[in-house]
């Protein structure tokens, strides 16, 4: 019976490492492909049957992407909405989220709910109504604008899961240092952000993530092709007439990079960020 026991545990461990493996195929082939064909020269890609490994790379779809189409200064301008956009919205969502997580007052699930709601609604809904608002400010054609746009569809998301995130956090040590002399915004300085890193962690990988890849309003705010970002810049090697594939996968790959090394920077914290705050 037990050796009957451990031969399907054995067995059962098997099935899930080959699953694993399969997800994991799956998740990074698609990048690998990409990188790959990155590599290839236009008559390259189109061959048949498709070369896996056995082609001369070259690096001249990059130095095209990067020099001649001045990616530079598209990276440069993606870089910046990013970051401010990140660090907005972690700022004001830590606050919120302690406060709906902590504070008692009247309307405080209301708000919640409000919150919540907003991001129900599709970023193509909200294409025009937004585009009017930054109309009547003058904020068309302007960072300001755009990051103002990103911060909106990041938010709500990043209250409600910093909220979950400090609703794990025992409420004693927040009294304690209150009763050692420490003020809330003190206590939430000293105690709640230093616990709250893994969920501070998960949250700003989402509104990195958010604000970088922002396409649809990136295209409908920005018309100075100075103040133009990565994502509606790749979008121009897709036309009626052809599809400029060795150009469109350099850019992917230099879009992709930041976000990788953001991720592996934060990833010791991203795990535990996202099952503490989902969980609760």
């Amino acid at each position: 019976m037990i050796k009957n026991r451990k031969a399907l545990q054995r067995v059962l461990r098997l099935l899930l490492y080959v699953l694993i493996l399969v997800i994991t195929v799956a998740v990074v082939f698609p990048l690998v492909w990409m990188f790959l064909t990155s590599l290839k020269t236009r008559d390259q890609i189109f061959v048949y049957p498709p070369k896996f490994l056995d082609f001369k790379p070259t690096f001249s779809n990059y130095t095209q992407v990067w020099v001649e189409l001045g990616f530079s200064r598209l990276f440069f301008n993606t870089t910046y909405v990013a970051i401010w956009t990140t660090v907005i919205s972690i700022a004001v969502a830590t606050l919120a989220g302690y406060s709906l997580a902590r504070l008692r007052y009247r309307g405080k699930e209301l708000i919640g709910a409000a919150i919540l709601a907003t991001y129900m609604f599709p970023g193509v809904l909200l294409l025009i109504p937004i585009f009017v608002l930054m109309a009547k400010a003058g904020l068309v054609n302007t960072y300001t604008g755009l990051i103002i746009s990103s911060i909106t569809f990041s938010l709500p998301f990043c209250i409600w899961m910093l909220r979950a995130y400090f609703m794990t956090l025992p409420e004693d040590l927040e009294d304690a240092a209150r009763i050692d002399g420490c003020t809330r915004l003190g206590a939430l300085w000293r105690i709640v952000f230093p616990l709250s890193a893994p969920g501070i962690a998960a949250t700003s990988v989402f509104a990195f993530m958010n604000a970088w890849g922002n396409y649809m309003f990136a295209l409908l705010l920005l018309s100075t092709e100075s103040k133009k970002t990565l994502p509606p810049a790749i979008g121009t090697f897709i036309t009626r007439e052809t599809i400029s594939w060795h150009l469109l996968m350099a850019g992917g790959m230099i879009s992709t990079i930041p976000v990788l090394i953001f991720f592996l920077l934060v990833q010791k914290y991203l795990v535990q960020g996202l099952t503490l705050g989902a969980g609760k």
